[in-house]
């Protein structure tokens, strides 16, 4: 299902030469999880959200140069994207509903902010597992 309270995924962007709805992959279906998209617990991922998650991807771009005392880097920043369905095969920023979010990652990922989305899948008990890593597309 989607709607509120649920990742809204959606099809490929279509090729705009063929019409195919299939992103250029062979014609297979992929659904993608966005990030910001939704509602949890009534509340809008927009305006004070998305400027807060922008502030976490500058203060992980912040931490590239750290190092020890003889210039050695000790930090890898990473920026973590769980996917709470298990339908999906990729995240990416939902440039449709916030520009400005995926501008942002796209910026810290050049940067050398690392990108890492992992997939989570719920039991009808309410049990939640890892369910493997999926690409982050940028």
């Amino acid at each position: 299902p989607t709607g509120p309270g649920h990742c809204v995924v959606v099809a490929p962007p279509s090729d705009t030469t063929t019409g195919a709805a299939d992103g250029g992959n062979g014609g297979s279906y992929e659904r993608t999880a966005l990030f910001s998209w939704g509602r949890a617990r009534n509340q809008k991922f927009e305006g004070r959200s998305v400027e807060r998650a922008c502030k976490h991807l500058r203060n992980l771009q912040s931490l590239i140069n750290e190092g020890d005392d003889n210039g050695a880097t000790t930090t890898t920043p990473v920026v973590l994207f769980v996917v709470n369905r298990s339908d999906c095969e990729s995240v990416r920023a939902c440039q449709e509903k916030c520009p400005v979010f995926a501008e942002v990652l796209a910026e810290v990922v050049h940067a050398g902010v690392r990108e890492l989305a992992v997939r989570v899948r719920w039991t009808e008990e309410g049990e939640c597992f890892f369910d493997g890593v999926v690409p982050v597309k940028v």
